[in-house]
C-alpha cells in the first residue's frame, strides 16, 4: 500500500486569469452597442437625394423604413427653403400622419405609385392625432415647409421625379 499525501484529494486553488476579465468587458460593450443599434428610437442616418416635383428641384431625406418613418421630422426646429422629407412605402395605401413633437408647420403632398400628386394638406405644429390622412392610396408622402407647394405653383397631378427607384420596407 502506498502512502497518499493528505492534500491529494483537494482541488488545486483556482487560477486567476486577468485577461479573462477583459474578454467579459469587451463582450459586454459589444452586446450593449448591438442593443442600441436595434433600438428604433435611436435616430438613424437617412439617405439625402435630389428630386423634382412639377419640375422644381428639392433636396430631401428619404424615410424608407419603419424607424425613419416613425421619427420623421420630430424635433426639427427649421427646414431649409427647398428641403423636405420623402416618406416611401413598399406599396400604395391610405397614409396617416401626425405632428407629434414637430415644432414647425408643414405641408404634406401625397403621391400615388406612379408619382402623381393626389393632394396637399397643411399640417399644424404639435398636432398629435393622426389627423392628416390621404384620401386615396399613396406610395409617397412629401413633407415640406408650409406654403411650398403653393409658392412653387405645384398642383394635383404634378409629377414626383426620382433619379432612380427607391426601395422601401
Amino acid at each position: 500500500m502506498t502512502n497518499i499525501p493528505p492534500d491529494y484529494w483537494q482541488s488545486p486553488p483556482p487560477r486567476r486569469h486577468p485577461e479573462g476579465r477583459w474578454i467579459w468587458v469587451v463582450f459586454s460593450i459589444v452586446l450593449a452597442s448591438g442593443a442600441m443599434a436595434l433600438d428604433p428610437r435611436q435616430p438613424t442616418p437617412m439617405e439625402i437625394i435630389a428630386i423634382k416635383v412639377g419640375g422644381v428641384p428639392l433636396t430631401v431625406e428619404v424615410a424608407n423604413h419603419p424607424a425613419a418613418r416613425a421619427l420623421g421630422l420630430q424635433g426639427r426646429e427649421a427646414l431649409a427653403e427647398n428641403a423636405g422629407m420623402l416618406f416611401v412605402y413598399p406599396r400604395a395605401k391610405r397614409l396617416r400622419f401626425w405632428m407629434k413633437d414637430t415644432p414647425i408647420d408643414l405641408d404634406i403632398g401625397f403621391f400615388d405609385d406612379q408619382g402623381r400628386l393626389l393632394e396637399v394638406l397643411s399640417m399644424s405644429a404639435y398636432h398629435e392625432r393622426p389627423h392628416y390622412v390621404s384620401s386615396a392610396p399613396a406610395k409617397y408622402a412629401l413633407e415640406v415647409n408650409r406654403g411650398w407647394f403653393a409658392a412653387n405653383r405645384i398642383s394635383e397631378h404634378s409629377r414626383l421625379e426620382l433619379a432612380s427607384p427607391l426601395a422601401a420596407w
